[in-house]
């Protein structure tokens, strides 16, 4: 019975490690894809399908086709 737990441990562990996301704000403008180091993501880490994305006021990402992410917020301060 204990012969796979250590295999069923290491898949759950799998599993919540990459269905939990993180929140990113921009760091500067640019296209969502670029990886370019605050250009416009922190470090040029793009963000995932499990990401909260922030896009900062006076930041501008310009969204193509490899644009995904949980929740989309966008600043702008102050608001109109």
């Amino acid at each position: 019975m204990f012969k796979h737990t250590h295999i069923i441990i290491a898949a759950m562990l799998l599993i919540c490690g990459t269905t939990f996301g993180t929140d990113i704000t921009t760091a500067g403008s640019g296209l969502w894809s670029s990886t370019t180091p605050n250009a416009p993501w922190p470090g040029g880490t793009i963000p995932t399908i499990t990401d909260n994305v922030t896009i900062a006021s006076g930041d501008t990402v310009t969204i193509d086709a490899t644009a995904p992410c949980n929740n989309l917020i966008c600043w702008r301060y102050p608001a109109i």
